[in-house]
């Protein structure tokens, strides 16, 4: 599985408008994205523009504009956002076209069922994990470096 910076852009993009904005009614900025995620912001802006296309954020302009999740974070999955980004999960299709001739023929070949079996768990995982998921996660990753911190431990 090969997951572009584009992907990896876009799931980070959607993780902290989740985060920032939780209750959909205050957008954020993707200037404020770009800083806080280090993606450059010309090239957030295009991918801002194909999660919007997909329906995954809405977007408003002016000084008071930005972007917020266009639905409950428990509906978008970790899936859709790649799928909206890359066009497909994995990079195994045409994989999965090539000829296999091992004694039974193109129809039956043990290396072809692994990939599948390869595919059809990466998409398990990829739609079982939401966006909410995620943020849930990190709130107790955060919640966990702070009490650690607390604690007198060295955060890096």
């Amino acid at each position: 599985m090969k997951i572009s910076t584009r992907g990896e852009y876009a799931i980070r993009a959607m993780l902290y408008i989740a985060w920032m904005a939780p209750d959909r009614e205050h957008p954020v900025q993707s200037k404020e994205i770009s800083k806080a995620q280090y993606i450059p912001e010309h090239y957030l802006k295009h991918i801002l523009s194909d999660l919007r296309t997909h329906g995954l954020i809405r977007s408003s302009r002016g000084p008071h504009g930005g972007h917020w999740i266009a639905k409950d974070a428990e509906t978008i999955t970790v899936g859709d956002i790649v799928l909206a980004m890359e066009g497909q999960l994995t990079h195994l299709e045409d994989i999965l076209l090539m000829p296999c001739q091992i004694e039974v023929g193109p129809d039956h070949c043990a290396i072809k069922e692994l990939w599948i079996r390869v595919r059809d768990s990466i998409e398990e995982i990829l739609h079982s994990e939401t966006l909410a998921d995620l943020v849930k996660r990190q709130r107790s990753l955060v919640a966990d470096a702070s009490s650690a911190k607390d604690k007198g431990f060295k955060i890096l």
